[in-house]
């Protein structure tokens, strides 16, 4: 019999070095096995660029919210009333000048001399004597002189002057009052001084 030379030379045996023919098989794990792997990487780096997808477009959403502003304008209606103006009338009071009359008022002191004659009895001597404190209750019957003070329920009556035209006495509101003779001075508070003699050097009187 004749072999056919195609079977007889055969193909070349595909043996592995360790005189093994490899396993198709293994072949396919490894290629699956780089797939999976393959596969892996894409969709951790699909994940990452989807979280910074979305956190770029949050932030951009919050720029967006923060940046936009709704202004709402309401219309305005301007409402113009008429004016009335009135005519104002100015009045102009010119200043009133008052002038007050003055009165002036001058005192004038007067000095009278009263001469008066009395019926008044005269004792020779007085009851007194030269004792001028004994005027001093308002009631007394003395003999004065020139300078001399009588003290008076208080108030003071000086003799200024004796001679034999009169006694001189200044009262005491002040006021100068001679006595040519013999006749009765009056004070302000009712204190009266009757002159009963003058003998040129000293005078009788009685206070009372």
């Amino acid at each position: 019999m004749h072999e056919d030379p195609t079977r007889l030379m055969g193909q070349p045996d595909d043996r592995g070095p360790d005189g093994h023919k490899p396993h198709g098989n293994m072949r396919l794990v490894v290629a699956c096995l780089v797939a999976v792997i393959v596969g892996l990487v894409i969709a951790v780096i699909v994940i990452a660029g989807n979280d910074d997808s979305g956190s770029n477009t949050s932030s951009s959403e919050s720029v967006t919210t923060e940046q936009t502003t709704t202004e709402t304008t309401e219309p305005t209606t301007t409402t113009t009333e008429p004016t009335t103006t009135e005519g104002t009338t100015t009045e102009s009071t010119e200043p009133t000048t008052t002038t007050e009359a003055t009165t002036t008022t001058t005192t004038t002191t007067t000095t009278t001399t009263t001469t008066t004659t009395t019926t008044v009895p005269v004792p020779a001597t007085p009851a007194d004597g030269r004792n001028l404190q004994a005027c001093a209750d308002g009631t007394c019957e003395v003999e004065i002189q020139s300078g001399d003070v009588l003290t008076v329920r208080g108030e003071q009556l000086m003799v200024v002057d004796v001679s034999a035209s009169g006694v001189t006495f200044v009262l005491p509101s002040g006021t100068v009052a001679s006595m040519g003779g013999t006749g009765t001075i009056s004070t302000a508070s009712g204190t009266n001084v009757d002159v009963l003699r003058n003998d040129g050097t000293s005078v009788l009187i009685r206070v009372s």
